[in-house]
């Protein structure tokens, strides 16, 4: 039986540091969607759409020595393809979008880490998006000696981009931007077992939409 939330499309990213959990949490939480009748698209970025991905390979290619500015363009590119192809037309059709990734991580790696003005990066992305701004954003919050644990134990979650970074300043850029957005950005601990941090989501959109009858049931 649905849940009966509404039939429109909600816009639902995923935000943290690495080793927290996202890509696990968006497929998690989209599959209890899914059981509730509700249209579900799992996406992510940079990618989500055929340049976007081959974008994708060139910014992760561990050979390459991306300058933060260089980063931000080939990010913005694949975004505004996204945004244009994927993101809005699935919003527009009732369903609901979940994205590992969006526009925090770009104010985060690309500007409070890598340098580039705050401004300037919500003046790109308010262009690339076209005014497309997520419903919530949930911030999987891990201590940074679980990031560690993390990444030791799992090698294959290290890129490029791992290489040198600060874990506890990535950790503090996020806790800054859901300070100053905090009735967008809710914080959840992503230390919890993946089940039990995934029913907390549940809860949330719950407690943010109020249950309504469901009338859209196909799948994403």
């Amino acid at each position: 039986m649905a849940l009966g939330f509404p039939a429109v499309g909600r816009f639902i990213t995923l935000e943290g540091g690495e080793a927290c959990g996202k890509s696990t949490q968006a497929r998690l939480l989209a599959e209890q969607l899914q059981q509730r009748g509700i249209a579900v698209y799992l996406t992510r970025e940079p990618g989500g759409t055929a340049e976007g991905e081959a974008l994708r390979q060139l910014f992760f290619d561990p050979q390459a020595d991306w300058q933060p500015l260089s980063e931000l363009f080939l990010i913005l590119a694949a975004r505004h393809q996204h945004v244009t192809k994927v993101l809005k037309p699935k919003l527009a059709a009732g369903v609901w979008v979940i994205c590992d990734r969006f526009t925090d991580s770009t104010l985060v790696y690309q500007g409070l880490l890598g340098g580039l003005p705050l401004p300037l990066l919500r003046q790109q992305n308010q262009l690339a998006c076209d005014g497309l701004r997520p419903d919530i954003t949930f911030l999987l919050d891990l201590p940074l000696a679980a990031v560690q644990r993390r990444l030791q134990a799992d090698s294959s979650k290290g890129t490029r981009q791992d290489t040198g970074l600060d874990h506890a300043a990535c950790i503090a850029g996020f806790h800054q931007l859901a300070a100053e957005e905090s009735d967008r950005i809710v914080t959840v601990d992503a230390s919890q077992p993946p089940a039990a941090l995934t029913s907390q989501l549940l809860t949330l959109l719950t407690q943010r939409w109020p249950l309504q009858q469901q009338t859209q049931t196909q799948a994403g």
